[in-house]
């Protein structure tokens, strides 16, 4: 089979098995079409730890027919890297936030913090990391790997970016170009520690912080600055403060790693 046939059946046997799930779902909420299929972020966040439920299932099973290793997948490197992944990945969040903070961009709002409510975030962050990252910078990576180095990067993280506009087919637009740079920067920190772990944990403090964030609307944003410098929508990857997180986190990732 040629890769772009791989990744093919690869999909269409995810959305097949995954299909029950959801149809059971919009049942139980009693979806009529032309109604959105996400409201809010609580359904958002069933819908993406359904789906990547499914995935590691599917990924298991096309890996064993490839003959596919764990060095296939990204998994051969120390996992320890996990954790000095997540800690780079919120200090450069924190960095950005402070930054923008004293510059008088954006605010902070008062709020409660609730461990319970953390520890499930801190969940599903790391689980959208871990199989985003084994996914994209692992198995699709070794399936393109025949294009080259370059060409397989563009193509992942090109096919990364665009899978965003299944959850979020508006707000998502004005990110691609951001989401297509996160995922290079991710490739990167796979090239230069030999696996995906340390992307991993830089992924999961990302989703984990900024999902944080959002759901309890702790960043008020002053407007001292137009929206394309903090983030169209209030979506940090949409602006140029974004794509400064990006290039910190590459920069420190060859200063630690390089």
């Amino acid at each position: 089979m040629t890769p772009w046939l791989i990744l093919l059946a690869f999909f269409v046997t995810v959305v097949v098995v995954w299909s029950p799930l959801i149809a059971f779902w919009l049942w139980r909420k009693n979806w009529r079409w032309p109604q959105p299929l996400i409201t809010d972020l609580s359904e958002k966040l069933w819908g993406v730890a359904s789906l990547y439920g499914v995935i590691p299932l599917v990924l298991g099973g096309y890996s064993y027919f490839l003959a596919y290793d764990w060095a296939d997948l990204g998994l051969a490197a120390e996992p320890w890297g996990l954790g000095w992944g997540f800690i780079l990945g919120v200090g450069t969040l924190l960095c950005s936030l402070t930054i923008q903070k004293n510059l008088g961009w954006i605010t902070w709002q008062k709020i409660t913090v609730k461990p319970q409510e953390l520890g499930v975030l801190l969940g599903v962050g790391l689980l959208v990391g871990g199989v985003e990252e084994v996914l994209f910078r692992g198995f699709m990576t070794s399936v393109l790997s025949p294009y080259g180095v370059v060409q397989s990067a563009v193509l992942v993280n090109g096919i990364f970016a665009v899978m965003h506009l299944i959850w979020e087919p508006v707000s998502a637009r004005p990110q691609l170009p951001g989401l297509f740079g996160l995922g290079i920067v991710l490739t990167w920190a796979t090239t230069l520690t030999g696996g995906v772990y340390v992307a991993w944990g830089i992924h999961g403090a990302w989703v984990w912080g900024i999902t944080f964030l959002e759901l309890r609307q702790a960043v008020i944003y002053t407007q001292a600055v137009p929206p394309w410098i903090t983030g169209l929508g209030g979506k940090p990857l949409a602006g140029l403060m974004g794509i400064m997180l990006l290039i910190l986190t590459a920069v420190m990732l060859w200063g630690i790693y390089g």
